[in-house]
C-alpha cells in the first residue's frame, strides 16, 4: 500500500483546508467533551489543535 494514503491530509487537494477542518473538529471535540465527566487521561488523549 502506498504510504501517502496512510496520511489523511494527503487525500485532500488543499492541505490548508484539511488543516482548518482538523482544527475545527478538534475544537468541536473539546467543546463536546466539556459536557461529560471523564478523567484527565481521557481528555489528554483527545485531539489538540
Amino acid at each position: 500500500m502506498p504510504g501517502e494514503v496512510l496520511n489523511p491530509r494527503n487525500t485532500w487537494k488543499d492541505g490548508a483546508a484539511y488543516d482548518a477542518q482538523a482544527r475545527k473538529l478538534a475544537a468541536l471535540f473539546r467543546d463536546n467533551d466539556a459536557k461529560f465527566e471523564m478523567s484527565d487521561a481521557v481528555r489528554k488523549a483527545g485531539p489538540r489543535a
